[in-house]
């Protein structure tokens, strides 16, 4: 009887250890709630620095383009320290975040909405500053505004103020092209017999197109898409190349294997050319090889677009 008794014991103690190991695991494993999003909060990440532009200058345009959007009072603007605040607590490192997949993320966290990010470079000594409106819920681009100057760092900071209107959808005329030495003048400037740069638009003789300076983020092809159709400089009408316009660009014995005023460098390229509906393929620069991968890659790091359209 002591021996039933005993077993009987055993038994029900092992049922409740199991039962408290799958509860522990369940609890372990379950996943954790999504952040509620708010649709009028906005969060803007640092501008995106490429080439000989000194780092410090992100900080005073980032602010910059910051300040205009509470002056706008259309959205509710994450400041900087709530921004570092946030992302420090679910140790969401910022450094090196530059995909479009991994700045939504960072916007998930934070809980807006929409998020703002942006890059500047500079091409002979013009600078070319570029910013975008992202939907954190579907990780789209909904707008895209850029300008150029020719000019010091404190007009660059105006150009910015523009900008942000722009992508409100405000009107603002367009601002001529400021030198450095305070004149007003078109810039112009031969980059080699083929190519011609002009209002920052790059003019291809041989194929009878213009190219625009790739932007400095990396981008999945779906978000390449939409960048393209989005890109409204000097009239819109941008689509993604084909291979064999990319292909045509590419030259060994250029810096980066392509000219320099394409700001493509060693990276990948993605074209227009699809293989079924969920590949596409890209154009390699560090090798002028062309490849393919899936248009939504789970690691998408170097992948840039070069928008392009038929002469004007």
């Amino acid at each position: 009887m002591n021996i039933r008794i005993g077993f009987v014991v055993r038994l029900i103690m092992a049922i409740l250890l199991t039962l408290s190991v799958a509860a522990f695991t369940y609890a372990a494993e379950k996943p954790k709630p999504k952040q509620k999003l708010m649709d009028n909060y906005i969060a803007v990440f640092d501008v995106e620095t490429t080439g000989k532009i000194d780092s410090d200058i992100a900080r005073p345009l980032t602010e910059s383009i910051r300040r205009e959007l509470v002056m706008s009072k259309k959205y509710e603007v994450i400041d900087r320290g709530n921004m570092n605040k946030i992302l420090g607590e679910q140790k969401f490192q910022m450094s090196g975040c530059v995909s479009g997949q991994c700045i939504v993320e960072a916007g998930q966290l934070l809980g807006a909405g929409k998020i703002i990010a942006g890059s500047v470079s500079l091409v002979g000594k013009t600078y070319y500053l570029t910013l975008s409106l992202i939907n954190v819920e579907t990780g789209k681009i909904e707008n895209v505004s850029e300008d150029e100057c020719e000019c010091r760092v404190d007009d660059l900071i105006k150009s910015s103020k523009r900008l942000v209107k722009k992508l409100l959808g405000e009107s603002v005329p367009e601002a001529p092209t400021i030198t450095a030495s305070g004149k007003r003048e078109e810039q112009e400037k031969i980059a080699t017999e083929r190519f011609t740069f002009k209002n920052g638009i790059i003019e291809d003789s041989k194929l009878a197109l213009q190219w625009v300076p790739a932007p400095s983020w990396d981008m999945n092809h779906y978000e390449a898409g939409e960048y393209v159709q989005k890109l409204s400089l000097n009239g819109g009408g941008w689509r993604l190349p084909t291979r064999a316009e990319l292909k045509s660009l590419y030259d060994k014995s250029k810096p980066g294997n392509a000219d320099t005023v394409f700001g493509v460098g060693d990276k990948w390229v993605w074209t227009s050319e699809l293989d079924g509906s969920s590949n596409a393929w890209y154009f390699y620069f560090a090798g002028g090889s062309e490849r393919m991968n899936a248009r939504a890659p789970s690691y998408y790091y170097g992948y840039r677009v070069l928008p392009v359209r038929s002469r004007r």
